[in-house]
């Protein structure tokens, strides 16, 4: 079985309250024969796993040096891919379709509706109103009634995975087969209009399949890699996606070092990536110039999947450990200690086209929920975050279906209340 390894990859520099110095990922807790995961999703207090065995398992995670089952939901054929959006979980099965479940109480998921429009389910995201399911093809599901799901459109475009921002969905995927090879590419597709998705560009990777794609302030970032021949190989690649239909290469690492090592997922969080590898090693990276590797870290597992959270814990996923790890950034402190105040802070990057990020401190554990409104006063979307525990945290904003113009976001927490201003440019 093939080791977890997670290269932090350092875009820009980033302060943050601290404790000790140097760059490092640190294990904090673990658990252990789960069996196959592929997928995770992190909300308040919980991790929902998305497994091969029991599809759905609902990890307690305020105690992460111990983290514990507490809620489980199984469908027919295992899980590939999960989200979750306030109370609601949407979980894809292999054969059955998505199922669309009440996590309102975590330790007892109920499902609210299930449906089955295609078969060979292998992607899945979910932004607003619509589901965007990688089957046979591209589905796009309206489930702004969810016990109702309805499909609107589809796209033949047939990739792996899927990952969306603003306008924009990005499928990576490829094959390697004995006697043909290998080959590899990303299909970006316009979504602007959900019933009538349309592939703007086709990304040929050449030998290399592409494993996972992270977009973020016009890069995507692609994790590539294959097995030939009993030869593993990999690369990570990052373009400029600023005009989506003409991508162009600006960075990553490719050179021949890197045969004998495939990358398996990629996560941007503020000023770092983090990639998911077969071994354990960690690459410094600056700008977006082609780097070099200069530590290690195991995960104990095969990473699959990865979330990172804003105090840099890192949850992982794989064969077959769930495994929380916390990453320390080079010239940064990280403490454990709550901060002294509520505060709000100015979203980033602001002025922002589609996704922005939110982030707040909190002195003590409380339920968290984030309003925006347009400037008539209209609420235009709820971040409903549930129980936090004190610290700082960050919330994504997607904000795809929302037309361009000045918005206000306002925290309560508990008794905090806190508004702030920005600026959507489409």
């Amino acid at each position: 079985m093939g080791r977890g390894l997670l290269i932090a990859i350092t875009i820009a520099c980033i302060c943050v309250p601290a404790r000790v110095w140097g760059q490092r990922i640190e294990p904090i807790g673990v658990l252990r024969g789960l069996g196959p995961m592929r997928d995770l999703a992190i909300q308040g207090n919980y991790a929902y796993l998305a497994c091969d065995d029991t599809s759905l398992l609902v990890v307690d995670i305020s105690e992460r040096s111990s983290p514990a089952i507490v809620g489980s939901f199984d469908t027919p054929s295992g899980a590939p891919a999960i989200e979750v959006a306030g109370n609601l979980a949407y979980l894809l099965d292999f054969e059955y379709g998505l199922y669309i479940i009440d996590v309102s109480t975590p330790q007892n998921p109920a499902m609210i509706s299930t449906f089955n429009p295609s078969r060979w389910y292998k992607g899945l995201a979910v932004r607003g109103d619509y589901a965007y399911i990688l089957a046979e093809s591209l589905l796009v599901i309206d489930v702004s009634v969810p016990a109702y799901p309805d499909v609107i459109a589809g796209l033949w475009e047939g990739q792996d995975n899927i990952f969306i921002s603003g306008d924009y969905a990005y499928l990576p995927g490829g094959y390697c087969d004995l006697w043909r090879g290998c080959i590899g590419g990303m299909s970006i597709v316009n979504i602007s209009d959900p019933y009538s998705p349309v592939v703007v560009h086709n990304y040929i990777t050449g030998w290399n399949p592409v494993n996972d794609v992270f977009v973020i302030d016009n890069y995507a970032y692609l994790a590539t890699g294959g097995r030939h021949i009993m030869i593993d190989f990999g690369d990570l690649r990052i373009l400029d996606v600023s005009d989506p239909t003409v991508p162009v290469v600006v960075g990553g690492f490719t050179d021949y070092s890197y045969y004998g090592f495939t990358f398996h997922k990629v996560l941007v969080h503020e000023r770092n990536a983090f990639i998911g590898w077969d071994i354990n090693r960690v690459v410094d990276f600056s700008d977006t110039l082609w780097s070099s590797e200069s530590m290690y870290i195991d995960s104990g597992s095969t990473i699959v999947n990865l979330c990172v959270d804003s105090s840099y814990y890192i949850y992982t996923v794989g064969n077959p450990s769930f495994t929380i790890l916390r990453y320390i950034p080079t010239g940064t402190q990280l403490s454990d200690s709550a901060p002294s105040s509520f505060s709000l802070s100015q979203n980033y990057p602001n002025p922002f086209n589609a996704r922005t990020s939110i982030r707040y401190n909190l002195p003590r554990a409380v339920n968290v929920t984030i309003d925006i409104f347009d400037i008539t006063g209209r609420m235009v979307d709820r971040l409903i975050l549930g129980f936090q525990e004190a610290g700082e945290h960050s919330v994504i904003w997607e904000a795809a279906d929302v037309s361009s113009g000045v918005y206000f976001y306002r925290i309560r927490a508990g008794e905090y209340v806190s508004n702030r201003r920005c600026l959507l440019i489409k």
